[in-house]
């Protein structure tokens, strides 16, 4: 019996599925990509912003006449949708029972079957947030910060290493919040230690962390951990002071400016990038303005820009709302602002050769992401997914588009 798991949002989702595709290939179940060939399809949602929403929503229209699936609905927007067809909801806080409900339903089907769903392994530390950002709707739909005990993770990790797995990606909805919720209480810092004495793993690369935790001493000892990844992406999501204070976040340019540097500074080759909203209620010009020079005269090398989201049920929803067309034209600014800012990073390791992994393998061309976040384009009948190489860099293996930007 075949299955799919299609995941729209967050890296979190991501770890989510990747434990439930385990343990279903486990028990005889044969993964596949494509959702039409699947009997069993699982839908984990997101609505972090409206579009992701939106295209969750579409895709259930889309399928709303497959009688003949076994579908399964979880995720955030099970927290607004109750019932849509003859579909099964399964709440956010029960998301974990979904491989044995199907196998309840349907029973083992066999021994293993050969399984990988990605070449890399993200895997899920926490979930929730006890923060109240005035735009997020995320800490009513997931939660408080619950943090997944040390050894469950440590045990995770090095089965995902025995699995050939080379490199692994911290997950969580606020990954910084790990093991304030623990007895005794833990850190990010603590956990990394314990993961970078698994012998046979690589890397380890971190997903979004929060500024507001980002002291030097957490920065310096990070510097000191050998396997963490040179890449940091970090959730600044605007750099007016004005728009930081309305959007409930204590943070400031300055601020955000001695964190930037104290990293580059701890990792030179590191590439940094950053979550921004555009567009939030009360952003005039000035405060945009203040925004863009930040960024273009940091040390930042991409930017994830999203026009801001109202999301029922956060004050800002009910905040005076600023026009579509000045949210696309903002977005479109910032978007080719991180087009040449990851183009002149590229550009710097122009004859230097990198550690990587083979992300993606397509006919005789396979896409390499190295340790520090630049992707490559190799000619290569020999490599496959999960690969570890060493990687010249080329302008003409530098995988960078445009295509984004408009």
């Amino acid at each position: 019996m075949k299955f799919t798991i299609k995941n729209f949002g967050c890296r979190t989702n991501l770890a989510e599925a990747m434990e439930w595709a385990e343990t279903l290939s486990n028990n005889g179940y044969i993964y596949t990509g494509d959702f039409r060939e699947a009997e069993i399809l699982i839908l984990n949602s997101c609505v972090l912003t409206k579009s992701a929403e939106n295209e969750v929503r579409r895709f259930l229209n889309k399928i709303k006449g497959e009688n003949s699936k076994f579908v399964i609905l979880t995720g955030c927007l099970t927290s607004s949708l109750k019932s849509i067809g003859n579909f099964y909801i399964v709440e956010n806080e029960k998301k974990g029972e979904i491989p044995f409900r199907i196998l309840e339903e349907f029973g083992k089907l066999g021994g293993s079957k050969d399984f990988k769903l990605r070449a890399r392994a993200n895997v899920k530390i926490q979930e929730g947030c006890n923060f109240k950002c005035s735009f997020c709707i995320i800490p009513q739909v997931r939660g408080n910060s619950r943090s997944v005990e040390e050894e469950k993770i440590y045990e995770r990790v090095k089965d995902l290493v025995n699995k050939g797995f080379k490199e692994i990606v911290i997950s969580g909805t606020h990954i910084n919040s790990w093991g304030i919720d623990l007895k005794p209480k833990r850190d990010l810092i603590h956990l990394l230690k314990t993961l970078d004495g698994i012998e046979g793993l690589k890397r380890i690369r971190l997903t979004s962390l929060d500024p507001r935790f980002l002291s030097d001493s957490f920065i310096e000892e990070l510097s000191n951990i050998s396997k963490i990844a040179y890449h940091f992406h970090l959730s600044l999501q605007n750099c007016s002071e004005k728009t930081l204070k309305n959007m409930n976040r204590k943070g400031s340019p300055e601020i955000y400016s001695h964190i930037l540097n104290y990293i580059r500074e701890k990792f030179p080759d590191a590439c940094i990038g950053a979550d921004i909203i555009v567009g939030f209620p009360g952003e005039e010009d000035k405060d945009f303005e203040d925004t863009y020079n930040f960024l273009k005269n940091s040390s930042i090398n991409y930017l994830h820009v999203f026009p801001f989201s109202p999301r029922e049920g956060t004050p800002a929803s009910s905040m005076p709302q600023i026009s579509g067309d000045v949210k696309k034209k903002r977005v479109r600014l910032l978007r080719i602002l991180s087009f040449e800012k990851r183009k002149e990073f590229y550009s710097k390791f122009n004859g230097r050769k990198l550690s990587g992994i083979v992300i993606k393998k397509n006919g005789d061309k396979a896409e390499v992401l190295t340790h520090n976040y630049i992707k490559l384009i190799l000619n290569s009948n020999f490599l496959k997914e999960g690969d570890e190489v060493e990687v010249l860099v080329s302008p003409e293996n530098s995988f960078i588009t445009k295509d984004f930007v408009s």
